[in-house]
């Protein structure tokens, strides 16, 4: 290092240009408007070509196991979100497989209120990444704490739609197995409020649906967050999709209450509530609150039996889990029959790609 030359600490980098600068007034780079960062903070990833097409423009947030990137598509100049396993977990196999099985399962998933993931690769230090969309907005979990209890107009609104991108993944076969606040995100197109569920990170296809990652996710293992875990997830048995209603009856609680229906001292005594607990009554709207006991009965069979009635229970109209596709032929006025087909016949199977 030369005599007077700045401390690395004290420059500033543009990932996207390479540029130094030693102002410290400097946020942007003059050049080309990207957001500069530390030189002596700089992330290894930040800069990388990905898959030849992604690069990396800057670190948005790391967790225990996965961080989450903003990426730029360089030919179509379109903003990403890039979701990297840390490289502590990449000579684990299972949350190598884990993570892939999240690309997979929501790769199966067109539907507005999933969030989309288009690419999937490994970065060249080993770990997989998966792209997303960028969203904008904050968590259900954030707006509940920030601004109160959503009013009954809202909250019929929003957990209806939430039904209905349920309802397509579990068609699917995909439980979710992870549904509360914080993985709702609250987003806005064109002026209206969308709820996006995220973090598919320990779904489960079941089965009928891709029978080779069950060993992945047997009975005696437990995954999800105490606060939101259904009955059958505290005790490592076996779920289904019902397993998902009653999360999603919590995450109603919640969105009504600012509390979630169960709170011990620990994970342990949260469990056993929601094993045997009783739900407080008297503190859901009258006309809701049979609505979410019945999403949060103890034993399934007591339970909505799918995502489809649960949302008809609130808002009295079928769900709505059309994905994109069949939205714009809806929107377009177009049959979903080709001309000349015949009706009488069972219609020709879809081709179906499976992203890995």
């Amino acid at each position: 290092m030369e005599k007077n030359a700045p401390h690395p600490s004290k420059l500033k980098l543009c990932t996207a240009c390479d540029s130094l600068f030693e102002n410290p007034d400097f946020f942007v780079c003059p050049h080309d408007g990207n957001k500069l960062i530390e030189a002596g903070k700089v992330d290894r990833l930040i800069g990388v070509r990905l898959n030849d097409r992604y690069r990396v423009v800057e670190q948005l947030h790391r967790g225990g196991r996965t961080t989450i990137y903003k990426g730029r598509h360089d030919l179509m100049g379109r903003d990403v979100a890039i979701k990297v396993l840390n490289s502590e977990w990449v000579s684990d196999q299972i949350s190598i497989k884990r993570f892939q099985q999240e690309a997979q399962a929501v790769s199966h998933l067109q539907h507005p209120g999933v969030i989309t993931v288009y690419d999937y690769g490994f970065v060249p230090s080993g770990q997989p990444f998966m792209v997303m969309d960028l969203l904008q907005g904050e968590t259900l979990h954030t707006k509940v704490v920030q601004e109160g209890p959503l009013s009954p107009a809202r909250f019929r609104k929003l957990f209806w739609e939430i039904c209905g991108a349920m309802a397509q993944a579990h068609d699917l076969g995909v439980v979710h197995r992870d549904l509360k606040p914080a993985n709702i995100l609250l987003t806005r197109i064109e002026e209206t409020e969308v709820p996006i569920i995220i973090d598919f990170s320990i779904a489960r296809l079941m089965p009928s649906s891709r029978k080779t990652n069950q060993s992945l996710t047997q009975t005696g293992e437990i995954l999800g967050t105490p606060l939101y875990m259904s009955p059958e997830q505290c005790l490592a048995a076996s779920i289904d999709a019902r397993s998902d209603i009653y999360s999603l009856g919590c995450t109603m609680f919640f969105a009504l209450t600012g509390e979630p229906p169960f709170r011990g001292d620990s994970n342990i005594d949260t469990m056993e509530l929601h094993m045997m607990g009783r739900v407080e009554t008297g503190r859901l709207p009258p006309d809701l609150e049979p609505i979410v006991l019945k999403a949060m009965a103890k034993n399934n069979r007591d339970r909505f039996a799918s995502m489809d009635q649960l949302g008809e229970a609130l808002t009295g109209k079928p769900v709505d889990k059309r994905n994109w596709h069949e939205r714009g032929l809806h929107l377009a006025g177009v049959s979903e029959k080709k001309k000349g087909e015949d009706p009488s016949e069972p219609p020709k199977k879809k081709k179906r790609f499976w992203f890995f």
